[in-house]
């Protein structure tokens, strides 16, 4: 199981994915077009036949509904190889300061977890973060989501990951014995 520990659990429908494992090639970002309630309720609703691994809401901590696992419904062809997670919000808006907090957090986990590729592509065979839209009509066909303004934030976010310092436990330098005379 692959459960990540700082998201709130609120699990979906089973009738909204499929168990088995999945690649984790991308990780495939998505606005939800409203709020995390009301998305919760959709992906509870087994009528919906749709989900995502989680939602990014813009208060408190990111919500899991699938197992990273298992294959949450979110971009079609893409389903079996990609790790989806909804923002809370609409196309054109940008993520707030809890969001980019959580989805920071969350992609440090990614690449400790899955060995997820953190860079920002718009290639649909490369590893690595795509916006749902960048994946065409076999992804969905959904070229407004997340909107360029999430997008942008998704970039912002990556580029600083590979820019954070890596700290070296370095022992304190030791001045070399010198005798003195008598």
């Amino acid at each position: 199981m692959a459960i990540y520990k700082q998201a709130r659990w609120v699990g979906c429908n089973k009738a909204n994915y499929s168990t088995g494992a999945i690649s984790h090639k991308r990780i495939v970002i998505h606005v939800a077009q409203g709020s995390a309630e009301g998305t919760i309720s959709w992906f509870n609703d087994p009528k919906a036949q749709v989900s995502a691994h989680f939602i990014n809401p813009k208060v408190g901590r990111m919500i899991q509904f699938v197992d990273t696992n298992e294959t949450a419904w979110h971009c079609a062809s893409y389903n079996g190889e990609s790790i989806g997670v909804e923002h809370e919000g609409m196309a054109g808006e940008s993520l707030n300061k809890n969001q980019r907090d959580n989805l920071e957090k969350f992609f440090i986990w990614a690449k400790a977890t899955h060995g997820s590729t953190l860079v920002y592509t718009t290639d649909v065979n490369a590893n690595g973060v795509i916006g749902h839209g960048k994946l065409g009509v076999a992804g969905g066909d959904h070229p407004s989501c997340p909107g360029e303004p999430i997008l942008a934030d998704v970039n912002k976010i990556l580029k600083g990951l590979t820019k954070k310092p890596v700290v070296l436990k370095v022992p304190p330098r030791i001045p070399p014995f010198v005798p003195q005379g008598d």
